[in-house]
């Protein structure tokens, strides 16, 4: 990983908090340039500083997880949210990634796993719990209206690639193109249906039957 990637880290069980904290903190690459309990705190921490990644609780006791993530993605959306939650609500995970979140994580998870989240959403991948991919499959296609897709056959192909999961790198492998090639499929991608990152276009491809 090229340099630090700065974490804020925002959840109001302190011991929980503090684990997490740590964990981050001895990974090497990353570093913790903030935490707190408070959603409102963690808006304004952004807003002078932010972060490559914010670890946000999404039961917080002053404002609401899903509030505080769309401030952050109104305001600034280049720093990638990680949401960590006790519940595994495929409904609830839905909503998080159609609002710009980058990844979701049970917080029953081993603090190594979540910092293995971090770490992904830094690099620009989606992170989701085994747990509830087959629950986000059906919330999503429970919403699925079919419409002829405004993408190319080879954007369509980039998307399915994306929906399981693989990196940029590894799409540029697959298909034998370069890197950058790949990053600019992604960009018209982006633009074409109307979204910021890869979780929301793989949420918008499956909705619309575009992608398995």
């Amino acid at each position: 990983m090229n340099g630090n990637v700065s974490v804020l880290v925002v959840d109001d069980h302190p011991m929980f908090r503090e684990a997490v904290v740590r964990a981050i903190s001895a990974r090497e690459g990353m570093l913790v340039v903030g935490q707190t309990e408070f959603g409102r705190e963690a808006i304004e921490f952004v807003r002078r500083n932010p972060p490559t990644v914010c670890v946000l609780d999404l039961g917080l006791p002053d404002l609401a997880g899903a509030k505080v993530l769309e401030t952050l993605m109104a305001e600034h959306p280049e720093t990638r949210v990680l949401v960590l939650s006790g519940e595994c609500d495929s409904e609830v995970v839905y909503a998080m990634i159609e609002a710009g979140a980058s990844g979701f994580e049970l917080k029953t998870a081993g603090a190594g796993e979540i910092v293995d989240a971090v770490e992904a959403v830094a690099q620009g991948r989606t992170v989701l719990p085994a747990e509830v991919h087959q629950g986000l499959a059906s919330a999503i296609r429970a919403r699925r209206t079919d419409t002829a897709p405004p993408l190319t056959p080879r954007e369509l192909e980039i998307l399915q690639s994306v929906a399981m999961g693989h990196s940029a790198g590894e799409i540029a492998k697959e298909l034998n193109l370069a890197e950058s090639t790949i990053k600019t499929h992604l960009t018209r991608i982006y633009d074409k249906i109307g979204v910021s990152e890869r979780a929301a276009a793989v949420a918008e491809g499956i909705r619309h039957g575009w992608i398995d």
